[in-house]
């Protein structure tokens, strides 16, 4: 909980949506102290340096404004980890983020279409946390949308070609949920989910659109809208890129994906076990919180795991209780 009343550091993900607050200690608490200036980010986001009037590591006394760097690791993890002893049984609790893409492809060569459907990659990041996917697009070259024209909605295209706005780019995927198919689609009207039997219709406006930057397209699609659940697996996922008035298109298959039940498992163990001979128990989760208990065999220190997991692709996190 965000309760120090002190200006933080934030780093929100695009692709999965996680924002995820950065001045905090080595084992998630928040401290009394501004940051300032703009934050320093790695090419992936997995590393940020920043400034603060905080004491967040251990050994800062020095009562001075300080430069962190702060590796965040996966964005499937444990966070805020804690151990607290009751008689013969430790509780553990903490915060676990489960965002991920659980489907990607790439066209590294691409075909030559016009500009706007070279399809070079499409992700699907599935995100339990807000029930919904964030499917991506990305081509070699996407057009922003210009403003009005000549013959309506005109587009302005980096490789310097203007085509109407009936051949405007259109960016599609297909995919199989329930046995029933669906198209997620993003073009000059935006982002828009259609039901396909026959024939594909009745579109159901989404949140997405054309990325601000010109190179990419963007949708979220609740699971709700898909008749999908956790634990149920999406098929035939296949993303084009083309004009809408053309019946060529750049084309990537993707597979299937599996809609996995988030988990976090807790275990204790003597200091120093190795981690593939720590039994693990399945904790109580309540969206990103999690609160699970083990027994204390003896005294003296002992390793406490987290263990947070989607699908077959888990992370965990020690801390050590000491006696």
């Amino acid at each position: 909980f965000d309760i120090n009343r002190t200006i933080d550091t934030f780093v929100h993900d695009r692709l999965t949506g996680a924002t995820e607050r950065i001045s905090v200690t080595t084992d998630g608490e928040e401290r009394a102290g501004d940051s300032y200036g703009t934050p320093g980010l790695s090419g992936d986001g997995s590393i940020v340096a920043f400034t603060s009037d905080a004491t967040l590591v251990p050994g800062d006394g020095n009562a001075e404004r300080d430069v962190f760097v702060r590796d965040r690791g996966a964005p499937l993890g444990v966070a805020g980890l804690r151990a607290d002893r009751s008689g013969s049984t430790v509780e553990v609790t903490g915060r676990a983020s489960f965002a991920g893409a659980l489907a990607e492809a790439s066209d590294p060569t691409g075909d030559g279409l016009p500009a706007g459907a070279d399809l070079r990659s499409v992700s699907i990041a599935y995100r339990p946390q807000r029930g919904d996917l964030l499917v991506r697009w990305v081509p070699t070259e996407m057009p922003t949308l210009r403003g009005p024209g000549g013959l309506g909605t005109a587009f302005e295209v980096r490789g310097g070609t203007v085509p109407t706005a009936a051949a405007g780019p259109a960016y599609e995927l297909r995919v199989t949920s329930g046995g029933r198919s669906y198209v997620i689609r993003v073009d000059a009207a935006g982002a828009s989910l259609l039901h396909c039997e026959a024939a594909c219709a009745r579109p159901v406006p989404l949140d997405g659109s054309f990325g601000t930057t010109g190179v990419a397209a963007t949708a979220e699609v609740p699971l709700s809208f898909l008749g999908a659940r956790p634990g149920e697996t999406l098929s035939a996922l296949h993303a084009t890129a083309g004009a809408a008035a053309q019946a060529t298109a750049d084309d990537v298959s993707l597979g299937s994906m599996l809609l996995a039940e988030p988990n976090v498992d807790v275990g204790l163990t003597f200091a120093g076990t190795p981690p593939d001979e720590v039994t693990f128990h399945r904790a109580e989760l309540d969206l990103g919180a999690f609160r699970g208990s083990a027994a204390l065999d003896a005294s003296g220190p002992h390793d406490v795991w987290a263990r947070a997991c989607l699908g077959d692709t888990c992370h965990a996190t020690r801390t050590t209780l000491d006696p």
